[in-house]
Formats: structure tokens, C-alpha cells, sequence
């Protein structure tokens, strides 16, 4: 696929005009607004289009390039370990703080706690774009398979009908 058909089939995303596409070590880097959208070379038009949508979506969205090493991150692990080239939806997480007071850790978990479940809705939302992007494609695919061979079964019809037709005009 193009640079020229994503931005023709993504027109109602914003920005999407200063979309641009280089390939680095092998990646496909997508570049929109200055966020940089990485894929592996070998992704489908369909996971490339949702991904850059999810990451539009999702101003939190960081990509990770196949083979990037994984931080201890939870979130991020998980997202690679789903699919090297998607969008892992990872912030930095805030760093604990040291307190004597148990008040003040309770509130770090929390705020812990709290990111957590921002990152996990991120990247859920995120994977749920590709799978629904899959499936579309896996339809496409069987809709035009069946298309091809309903085509070919009524052409062999016809040249029947057509051979046929030679035996029943012949005068004997």
C-alpha cells in the first residue's frame, strides 16, 4: 500500500495530510504530527491503517519496533509480547517515592494502581482496533475468494451452454 492510499482511506483522521513513511533497519516508520508509528515491513495494510488510527486515539500511544528491548514495564511487556510491531500504550511510570509515613505509600500504590489501569484500558483499546481490523480483512479475503470461484463456475456454464449449443444446431 501507498503513502497516497492511507492518507485517501484515513481523510477523516486529523493531520493525517503530513502523514510520511521512511524505512528504518528494516521498519516501516510511519511520521504523523511529529509521532513516529513504527511496523514491521511485512504488516498488513489493515494492521497498518488501525494502528495509526489507535495511535491517534490514544495520545499515549509510544510504538515498539520488533526486537526493541522491553523495560520492566508491564504494560509494554505485555503489548510486545501480543505483537512486536503494535502500539504498546506505556507512559513513564512515576518513580515510588521514599517516605517514612505509611499514608504517603498508600497514595503512591494507589496513583500506581490507578496508571495501571489507564495503561491496560490504552492497550486494550488498541488491540481490540487490530483484532476488529483482522477479522475485516479475513472477510474481505473470504468474500472475494468465493466471488472468484462463483465467477469461474458460471464462465464454465457458459462455454458449456456454448459447446453444447454447436450439437443442437448441427443439421443430420
Amino acid at each position: 500500500m501507498g503513502i497516497a492510499d492511507l492518507k485517501a482511506r484515513m481523510r477523516d483522521v486529523p493531520g493525517i495530510d503530513s502523514l510520511t513513511m521512511q524505512i528504518q533497519g528494516g521498519q516501516q516508520v510511519f511520521n504523523l504530527n511529529g509521532r513516529p508509528i513504527t511496523f514491521g515491513a511485512g504488516e498488513s495494510d489493515a494492521a497498518v491503517e488501525a494502528g495509526i488510527r489507535a495511535a491517534v486515539a490514544s495520545p499515549a500511544i509510544v510504538q515498539m519496533a520488533a526486537g526493541a528491548p522491553v523495560t520492566p514495564d508491564m504494560a509494554q511487556a505485555a503489548a510486545v509480547a501480543l505483537h512486536p510491531t503494535v502500539a504498546a500504550a506505556v507512559s513513564p511510570a512515576p518513580a515510588p517515592t521514599s517516605s517514612a509515613n505509611p499514608a504517603a505509600a498508600h497514595t503512591t500504590v494507589k496513583q500506581m494502581m490507578a496508571d495501571h489501569a489507564s495503561k491496560m484500558a490504552e492497550l486494550h483499546a488498541g488491540m481490540t482496533e487490530l483484532l476488529r481490523a483482522a477479522l475485516s480483512e479475513q472477510q474481505n479475503t473470504v468474500a472475494t475468494a468465493l466471488g472468484n470461484v462463483t465467477s469461474q463456475i458460471k464462465g464454465q456454464t457458459d462455454d458449456f451452454k456454448a459447446m453444447m449449443g454447436q450439437f443442437t444446431n448441427l443439421e443430420i
